[in-house]
């Protein structure tokens, strides 16, 4: 109203800057508004989906630990056997295993936080915490036994085999106690 009287020549000249600026700080509100309300439903989605994200990585996990052990047991059979090694089996299980160590300590890093933001501490599933914290340090440590294998020693890939059966058993309980947690939960 201000603009009209006087000012009619600027409200001609820059009356469409004007109402695009106005328009454009209308919306921006609007955006920021609801950007801010996705931006809640986002992080209550995150929240929600946590546990099944968590649970589908350490699954995927599982699977390739259960495909490193196929790899290491066609190592180990040929090895036995007397045939000569199959230096693309031994260089693949190699470079997987370190990966998937990492990877299975992320894991439970992941599922620690992730109870410990919602719940203010770690043990809130002490069991399903227990198991997590074991087969992280036996993932170490057959990490670091594996450093430790020469070509002609079997003391130390005995103990790689049995260390790897352990790990794949825990993975199984813990599937079962996440399932359960979850399908509990709801």
């Amino acid at each position: 109203m201000f603009l009209v009287g006087q000012h009619a020549d600027f409200v001609q000249v820059y009356g469409k800057v004007i109402k695009n600026r106005v328009l454009l700080f209308i919306c921006s509100k609007l955006f920021t508004v609801k950007v801010n309300r996705m931006d809640l439903n986002l992080k209550n989605a995150i929240t929600e989906l946590a546990p099944y994200l968590h649970g589908a990585y350490n699954f995927t996990i599982f699977l390739f630990l259960l495909y490193q052990a196929s790899v290491g047991l066609t190592i180990r059979k040929e090895r036995l056997r007397g045939t000569p090694p199959n230096f693309t089996f031994i260089k693949r299980h190699r470079k997987l295993g370190p990966l998937l160590v990492l990877g299975g300590i992320f894991g439970f890093l992941a599922g620690v936080l992730m109870v410990y933001r919602e719940d203010g501490h770690v043990a809130e599933h002490p069991v399903h915490f227990a198991i997590g914290f074991l087969t992280v340090f036996l993932l170490i440590l057959t990490f670091v036994i594996s450093r430790q294998i020469r070509v002609h020693e079997t003391k130390s890939r005995t103990l790689h085999l049995a260390i790897g059966i352990f790990i794949l058993f825990f993975y199984s309980i813990q599937i079962l106690l996440g399932l359960t947690m979850i399908l509990s939960s709801e």
